[in-house]
């Protein structure tokens, strides 16, 4: 036969809050789906952080020649700008080195 939506959902809902037994099922069987769901959740996300550490180990990978280049480009600023400032101390000194060589 049928069963009418609003009978059925009365019928439940007395069964769910009048009898402890129904409701400990009910909260049984809601725990225990929403641990699988959980556990689901947990192989999901578990999965997904080893495919992200993967590819950020294989991009550092492929960063490290150009990290090396950029080392080597700044160690070359640094030496430039230490004998540039050389050369700068060099050429203020110039003419007092002129004036002792005259003397």
């Amino acid at each position: 036969g049928e069963v009418d939506p609003q009978e059925f959902a009365e019928a439940m809902f007395r069964m769910k809050n009048t009898e402890a037994k129904t409701a400990t099922k009910f909260v049984k069987h809601l725990v225990t789906r929403l641990d699988f769901e959980t556990r689901d959740m947990h192989a999901d996300l578990t999965q997904t952080l080893a495919g992200l550490t993967e590819r950020t180990e294989k991009a550092l990978q492929m960063l490290e020649p150009h990290n090396q280049i950029v080392d080597e480009a700044l160690t070359d600023t640094s030496t430039f700008k230490r004998t540039l400032s050389l050369e700068q101390r060099f050429q203020e000194q110039i003419p007092a080195i002129q004036r002792t060589i005259e003397l």
